[in-house]
């Protein structure tokens, strides 16, 4: 079975709106609540259509410095380690350095969502504490 997801916004702001049973749904709402994004397909219950973006692993520094951005191909990982760790999966280095894996469009996305991850940390007086 098929289901067609309705997505609104980019980077930090992307956030799923809907999901609906039929294409013609999907695109009657998209158009109703005029969202950014065409309705994407999926196959329900599929785990061949994750992930959908690109792997990234980021290194940044406490002042928001990227000290490494490299691209990682996913099937050298393995799916459960894509699925399960990827997003949720950062630490720190020996000198404080946060590092993280992270879905995204291309470097700049992927250096981004650390930066965020990196000022959450701050904010919450967090940095140097995995979790």
């Amino acid at each position: 079975m098929k289901v067609y997801v309705l997505g609104d916004g980019c980077y930090s702001d992307y956030a799923i709106r809907g999901i609906c049973s039929t294409k013609k749904k999907a695109i009657e709402l998209k158009e109703k609540f005029g969202f950014e994004h065409d309705p994407e397909e999926f196959e329900l219950d599929s785990l061949e259509l994750i992930p959908s973006k690109p792997v990234f692993f980021v290194r940044m520094d406490k002042e928001g410095n990227t000290t490494e951005v490299e691209s990682r191909r996913t099937d050298d990982y393995g799916w459960y380690n894509v699925m399960c760790a990827f997003e949720k999966e950062f630490g720190f280095d020996a000198d404080e350095d946060l590092y993280m894996t992270v879905f995204a469009d291309d470097k700049q996305h992927a250096v981004k969502i650390v930066n965020e991850k990196r000022a959450r940390l701050i904010a919450n007086n967090k940095w140097g504490v995995k979790k």
